[in-house]
C-alpha cells in the first residue's frame, strides 16, 4: 500500500509546523473531551487504515479494540489539560512521522486522561498518535 506517510511533508520544526501539530492534538483532545466516538473515530481514520492494512484487520474491530474506548464509558473519565511546556518533538521516519512526548513520562502523549477504578482510584491513560504533514494538514497516521 501506499502510506501516507510516505509522500509526508518533512517536519523541519517550523515553529508554523509546531503550532500547527499543536493545533491538531488539540483537535484530537477536544474530540476525547466529548466522548463521542464517531468524532473520534473520524479524527483516527487514517491511522485505523494503516493498522488494518498491515494486520488484515477491519478498522472498526481496531477502534473497539483500542483501551480508550473502554475508558470513555467510565464515569470517572476527564481529560488533563495540555500544557504544551511539558512536551518535546519526537522526530521519526526522515521527519515524514512526528509526535509530541511528555519530558518526564515519553509515554504520556498530550492526549491524557483520568479514568477511575472500582475503589475509586484514579488511573492515568493516554493515547499516542503519531501524526503526518499530508496536503498542509497533519493527520494521525498511526
Amino acid at each position: 500500500p501506499e502510506w501516507k506517510w510516505i509522500k509526508a511533508t518533512s517536519f523541519t520544526g517550523s515553529q508554523e509546523q509546531i503550532i500547527a501539530l499543536q493545533q491538531a492534538y488539540e483537535k484530537l483532545w477536544k474530540a476525547f473531551s466529548t466522548k463521542k466516538d464517531s468524532l473520534i473515530k473520524a479524527e483516527v481514520q487514517e491511522s485505523l487504515k494503516a493498522w488494518g492494512v498491515s494486520t488484515n484487520s477491519d478498522p472498526n474491530s481496531i477502534y473497539e479494540d483500542l483501551e480508550f474506548v473502554a475508558d470513555l464509558k467510565n464515569p470517572g473519565f476527564r481529560m488533563i489539560p495540555i500544557k504544551w511546556e511539558d512536551y518535546r518533538v519526537d522526530v521519526m521516519n526522515k521527519g515524514r512521522m512526528v509526535r509530541f512526548v511528555n519530558k518526564s513520562t515519553p509515554t504520556y502523549s498530550p492526549i491524557t486522561y483520568v479514568v477511575k477504578d472500582k475503589e475509586n482510584e484514579e488511573l492515568i491513560g493516554t493515547y499516542s498518535p503519531i501524526f503526518s504533514l499530508v496536503n498542509g494538514v497533519f493527520i494521525p497516521v498511526i
